[in-house]
């Protein structure tokens, strides 16, 4: 005799009290038609994504030609689509929807440290930043954690950069990385254990509430520090676009960090358990399904600021192409005498366009650093 399908025994089972397997789930899906809308709708977005990011990768490894500088840029220009692929994991499997969060961190970390690399890239080294920014003290005084400090003298919230300054600030930044990780660990430990809050995580006596505070506090921390950075460097380096850079950064630690526990609260809050996501973790698989349909918001912006030469290449200056650190190599088809000057004279990044072949690069000296030139190439 064939099996006969209980509904009413699936919603019992689903009820907020567990989550399915994959082959329940797609059991259920037959009298789900929501929770099987989601799940097409997120497999059609990750699949445009992953040919999007493979193209990005291609272009720019292609055409941005110092190598510190295209890997960091591949690493921003990739981190929506792999946030995609890591939280369609925790779609089709719901018992992973924690770890394809924790997937999605561990991708996140050296992604920020790359973002400041490419900060540091721009100016042409730490030196260069250094000497550049010493006429120019950075304020403390902005959101999200300090906008109370607006009110202060400046004096107290700001300070001229230094190295171990710098040092400090890279490792209130990176402090993400180590706290994070960690968080997560601990958090799968307390869902195996079965002592992880579900359905009251304002519960002060169980360590899912501390968990929570932690992680927001950490991501608001590395948060403040990017953005005073930021900030403080964008006066510098106008020509690059750092803003819009640092929003994919920005959005992307924000969406990884503290959405979750905001859906946590809501849901809770809420009260009930309904489609199209009836599971014990259905917190986390909400997360997974709105970050892959934001990044139908920000992987255009990658697209635009990421993946093209103007605010990433900049022209030489005449002073440095008669340096004797400046190393010419040519990457255009025909290599006859005078198409190098020819080319390099003709590449002011205003009338550059997408499609012209890239002439030089020049390795990174500290004689260069000195004389201001920075991370200077053309196009």
């Amino acid at each position: 005799m064939e099996e006969v399908f209980n509904e009413t025994e699936y919603y019992k089972v689903f009820n907020c009290t567990s989550d399915p397997t994959a082959a329940e789930m797609f059991t259920f899906f037959e009298h789900n038609p929501a929770g099987l809308v989601c799940l097409i709708i997120a497999t059609v977005i990750t699949a445009v994504q992953t040919v999007i990011m493979i193209d990005g990768i291609v272009w720019i490894s292609k055409n941005i030609p110092h190598a510190e500088r295209s890997s960091s840029m591949i690493w921003l220009y990739s981190i929506w689509p792999v946030f995609c692929i890591v939280s369609l994991c925790g779609l089709y499997i719901p018992k992973a929807a924690l770890l394809s969060n924790a997937g999605a961190n561990l991708f996140l970390f050296p992604t920020i440290y790359n973002y400041l690399a490419l900060l540091v890239d721009y100016f042409g080294g730490e030196d260069a930043m250094i000497s550049k920014m010493k006429d120019h003290p950075i304020k403390y005084s902005r959101p999200p954690c300090c906008c109370c400090c607006c009110c202060c003298p400046p004096g107290m919230c700001s300070r001229v950069l230094k190295r171990k300054q710098f040092n400090r600030l890279e490792l209130l930044v990176m402090q993400i990385s180590v706290v994070r990780p960690l968080l997560l660990f601990l958090s799968e430990m307390f869902v195996l254990d079965g002592t992880f809050p579900v359905d009251n995580p304002f519960n002060y006596m169980a360590p899912g509430l501390y968990i929570q505070i932690l992680t927001v506090g950490s991501t608001l921390t590395a948060m403040q520090v990017l953005g005073t950075l930021n900030a403080s460097c964008r006066p510098h380096l106008k020509q690059y676009s750092t803003q819009s850079k640092f929003l994919i950064v920005q959005f992307a630690l924000l969406m990884c960090n503290v959405q979750n526990t905001l859906i946590n609260f809501i849901l809770n809050g809420l009260g009930g358990c309904g489609n199209p996501y009836p599971y014990k973790s259905r917190d986390y698989i909400w997360n997974c399904f709105l970050i892959i349909l934001e990044s139908l918001i920000f992987q255009p912006i990658c697209i635009k600021y990421l993946r093209t030469l103007k605010g990433n290449v900049l022209f030489i200056p005449q002073k440095l192409k008669k340096s004797k650190t400046y190393a010419g190599t040519s990457l255009m088809k025909a290599g006859q005498k005078g198409l190098l000057e020819e080319a390099t004279e003709a590449a002011d990044l205003d009338g550059a366009s997408e499609k012209t072949p890239l002439v030089m690069r020049r390795a990174r000296s500290h004689s260069d650093i000195k004389e201001g030139y920075g991370s200077v190439i053309t196009v």
